[in-house]
């Protein structure tokens, strides 16, 4: 065999290492990326709250109501808070129209009427048709039941014992099970 031949292997081997070397160091360079701390910040943060902000969007959704804290003191202009509070409320209304209650407290009754303009220009501005809702001083979360009912119906549940169901039950993993008593 001649030489020029045992020397081609050892040429293409010492090729490709060469190769393989410089591409490793080249990948390893490109690879040389720092995470976005501020951006994973955000992104845990916007996880941790966002449970917490969907409760509170859909109790405002359900009380539908404007309390005398949501306006500056002594003055009809909402605060940064009355302003989130109203487009909760506004998309709510936007959807399925309805009662929307703006607490008087001791507003006199020229500031309780200049709130209720603000409320309803808000509202108007958050693509509510104005046609849909009406705005009253009534409880948070609509009528509510009295007292009276309420001791009378508490009293009545005390008063029926549970009943406990028999027969058979559906089990979710299929099949049926015999209700004990």
């Amino acid at each position: 065999m001649n030489p020029f031949s045992r020397m081609i292997p050892i040429l293409l081997l010492a090729v490709f290492a060469a190769g393989c070397r410089s591409a490793s160091s080249e990948s390893r360079e490109g690879h040389d990326v720092r995470p976005d701390v501020d951006g994973i910040r955000a992104a845990d943060a916007a996880m941790a709250t966002s449970f917490f902000d969907d409760q509170a969007r859909r109790g405002i959704e359900v009380q539908r109501s404007i309390f005398e804290y949501h306006f500056r003191p002594h003055s009809a202009e909402l605060t940064s808070l009355g302003r989130k509070v109203v487009l909760v409320i506004a998309d709510a209304l936007e959807r399925d129209g309805g009662r929307i209650s703006v607490q008087r407290g001791v507003a006199s009754p020229d500031l309780y009427a200049a709130r209720i303009i603000v409320v309803r220009e808000s509202l108007r501005a958050g693509g509510v048709g104005l046609e849909r809702i009406v705005i009253e001083d009534g409880t948070p979360g609509g009528r509510g039941t009295t007292s009276r009912d309420a001791v009378r119906i508490r009293s009545e549940t005390r008063l029926n014992d549970i009943k406990i169901p028999d027969g058979t039950m559906l089990s979710p993993s299929g099949g049926s099970g015999e209700v004990m008593q």
